[in-house]
């Protein structure tokens, strides 16, 4: 499956079953974010130019062989380029 295929995949799906049950940890506003990522709030521009805040989970290059599983379920975006997942269930 080609990476940008994945990508938009992985993202539209963040918000559904990937992070059902997930969000805040027990400490307040800490959200929870997985192992060797980076989580933060970045700029973001959507299609057509308008620019967002967007809380941002940054999983490129770890060599991932699958996606993380405690992904906050507020996260807008997730990055997961350069990874070895090769499958989605």
């Amino acid at each position: 499956m080609g990476s940008a295929v994945l990508y938009m995949l992985l993202l539209s799906r963040v918000t559904s079953s990937l992070c059902g049950g997930m969000g805040k940890s027990n400490q307040g506003d800490t959200v929870l974010c997985p192992l060797q990522c980076v989580c933060e709030t970045r700029p973001w521009y959507t299609p057509q130019s308008v620019y967002h805040q967007a809380r941002t989970v940054d999983c490129n290059e770890l060599h991932l062989q699958k996606v993380p599983a405690n992904v906050s379920s507020d996260t807008q975006v997730l990055l997961l380029q350069s990874n070895n997942i090769s499958s989605i269930s």
